[in-house]
């Protein structure tokens, strides 16, 4: 029982492990992308930094969920 759980916790952890590693290649995208657009430069807050990608994210969601 306790081996089960352990091996099952294991899956789990590698799991969200590749889903992390998904989600930051994802961001990384993201963010070059908006840098190559010039929709964030230096200059850039951090409001505006998290405005742009967070809009740019949900543009990618919408498509994806089509």
């Amino acid at each position: 029982m306790i081996e089960n759980d352990i091996e099952d916790a294991v899956f789990q952890a590698k799991m969200e492990a590749k889903r992390d590693k998904i989600d930051m290649e994802g961001a990384s995208r993201v963010i070059t992308k908006l840098i190559k657009e010039g929709e964030i430069t230096p200059s850039s807050t951090v409001s505006e930094l998290m405005w742009s990608i967070n809009r740019e994210l949900e543009d990618l969601k919408d498509i994806k969920d089509l």
